[in-house]
């Protein structure tokens, strides 16, 4: 009985004396920096969401600088297009193409053909940012909750996140638009400012959509397609 217990004791005064020598050791081994070997490197979420936020903003300037310079080279064209569209409704006579332009031309000079394109360019820029940011955030969404992933379903979800892009631009800049139009017909003098107070006087909030529903079913296509489009041919070129 007492052999078991002077055996006892010598055992834990070996591991007593042990984890004392192995403490000591660590401790000089490590007195440096102890953590040295078993640093991670960690990515902060703080730094990850600033790269998504600068991702965005790059989307919507490089998207509303595209839109603004497309605009403003095809701004002659628009006019006439519109003076073309609504002649019959003012009561004039159909004149085509060469007419108008040159009867603009005449009268209001280079100037006049451009009319209405500094409205237009207020709407294109905010418009053609809002699609691009809106289709990143949308093929964000469709990849992370919904089946129609970029792996197996690509062509659907472009299709899908670019309806979603269309609608939200259209619908957000769409009383630009009419309200360009209404300057660019008009007769007299006017501005985007009088024109807006004019619609709100005669037809209130409401009047600055009028013609919405068409307006979604020609553009929300148009633009879900040009979207579609890129999306195959850069399946076609294998790139990503």
């Amino acid at each position: 009985m007492s052999s078991r217990k002077l055996t006892g004791q010598g055992d834990n005064y070996d591991s007593e004396l042990l984890a004392q020598i192995w403490s000591r050791l660590l401790s000089e081994h490590w007195r440096a920096d102890p953590t040295a070997e078993y640093r991670i490197k960690i990515k902060f979420p703080s730094r990850v969401r600033e790269k998504r936020e600068a991702t965005k903003f790059k989307l919507f300037i490089a998207g509303g600088l595209a839109g603004g310079v497309a605009k403003t080279v095809g701004a002659p064209l628009s006019r006439a297009t519109i003076m073309m569209q609504t002649q019959a409704a003012l009561g004039q006579q159909n004149k085509g193409f060469v007419h108008i332009t040159s009867s603009i031309f005449k009268k209001e000079g280079f100037r006049g053909l451009c009319k209405g394109n500094g409205i237009d360019v207020l709407r294109s820029v905010p418009m053609t940012g809002l699609s691009f940011l809106t289709y990143g955030s949308a093929t964000k969404v469709l990849e992370e909750r919904s089946p129609f992933t970029r792996k197996d379903h690509r062509i659907i979800q472009a299709m899908l996140a670019g309806s979603t892009a269309a609608m939200t631009a259209i619908t957000l800049t769409y009383p630009l638009d009419l309200l360009r139009a209404k300057v660019i017909v008009s007769e007299e003098k006017t501005t985007l400012v009088k024109m807006m107070r004019q619609v709100l006087a005669k037809e209130g909030f409401r009047g600055l959509f009028q013609g919405w529903p068409a307006a979604m079913m020609a553009s929300v296509p148009k633009l879900s397609i040009s979207f579609t489009v890129n999306e195959s041919v850069t399946v076609c070129f294998g790139s990503e």
